[in-house]
């Protein structure tokens, strides 16, 4: 089943073990991790989208430096993931709700008031991004899909989905290794025409698999 024959999809939607599993494949000592990479060269990963700005790396390491000093934890990069952030982000964006509900002169403390302030509206260079909320009040959220690169033994964006327009923005996808070299996604014309790649020369060629994934993201 790992030789090309077969695509492997999974979600991670954020990195907690607890939660998700364990998603590394390689386990010290484990006689099958050479099997495991073999696979996961057929594998790819759904995960929330989460710009790695400035801003967030540096909120990360210090969630991490203050984790460790004063509740002596083993933190790493891998703890700190987009649920922290987005707490973070929604204290502001409630901070921000009220103040406008008490400049407009209404109660603070009428959930209506203050939760319609949040509304078909977009909060920019937050630590998650720009956060837009539809007129339903819910929260339009990008997704990110991975795949795993041998030569780096890590997995890599691929594509980029963005909830608010509902459409695909960003993709690589000509930079997608297929084990045994099934699909010779070393041609940079395997493309999709109807989106703009980083290393794609546009041409009537498409591959197929592509718009299947598209398909998978934008359901999720």
């Amino acid at each position: 089943m790992g030789d090309g024959g077969y695509v492997f999809l999974t979600v991670e939607l954020f990195k907690h073990t607890n939660s998700f599993g364990n998603f590394d494949w390689f386990v010290k000592g484990d006689s099958r991790n050479d099997d495991v990479k073999h696979m996961y060269e057929s594998l790819f990963i759904l995960t929330v989208h989460v710009p790695m700005t400035e801003m967030y790396q540096k909120f990360a390491n210090d969630v991490i430096e203050k984790s460790r000093n004063e509740f002596n934890t083993s933190f790493t990069m891998k703890d700190v993931n987009v649920i922290l952030a987005g707490f973070h982000d929604s204290v502001i964006m409630y901070g921000v709700a009220v103040t406008e509900t008490i400049a407009d002169g209404y109660d603070p403390l009428d959930g209506r008031e203050v939760s319609k302030r949040l509304w078909n509206r977009t909060f920019s260079d937050y630590l998650s991004g720009d956060i837009y909320i539809n007129a339903n009040g819910d929260k339009e959220t990008d997704y990110t899909l991975e795949d795993f690169d041998p030569r780096s033994l890590c997995m890599e964006s691929i594509l980029i989905y963005s909830g608010r327009e509902d459409k695909i923005i960003w993709s690589n996808v000509s930079a997608i290794h297929w084990p045994n070299d099934r699909i010779q996604l070393s041609d940079p014309s395997v493309c999709d025409d109807q989106i703009s790649d980083l290393h794609c020369h546009q041409s009537s060629k498409t591959w197929p698999i592509l718009d299947i994934l598209a398909g998978i993201v934008i359901f999720y």
